[in-house]
């Protein structure tokens, strides 16, 4: 179930991505496509880059935690989480009680 956590929330949280923007989406989704493929270098960097053009929105926080956590940098992926939880208290609640 570990390793299915992070996976479950990044799907969950693209449905709410199109509400954020052009860019910030196509870069949220393509860290999304690379994570899915393994590549968690280039999904890092594009997960960087849509917080770079837009810091407040929770989805690229919570899915460059989910990368984080599968790293295996723990410290980094509760930041990204919480960070996200503090743009989007309601949705991010709903998705983690979900998944508990």
């Amino acid at each position: 179930m570990k390793r299915q956590l992070p996976f479950v929330l990044i799907v969950l949280l693209l449905i709410e991505v199109s509400a954020f923007g052009g860019d910030t989406n196509d870069y949220n989704e393509s860290g999304y496509t690379k994570f899915v493929e393994g590549d968690l270098n280039g999904a890092q960097a594009d997960f960087n880059k849509a917080i770079e053009l837009n810091p407040n929105v929770a989805p690229p926080y919570f899915n460059r935690g989910a990368m984080k956590y599968r790293k295996g940098d723990l410290d980094g992926a509760i930041a990204d989480n919480a960070k996200a939880i503090e743009l989007k208290p309601s949705k991010s609640n709903q998705a983690s009680k979900s998944l508990v």
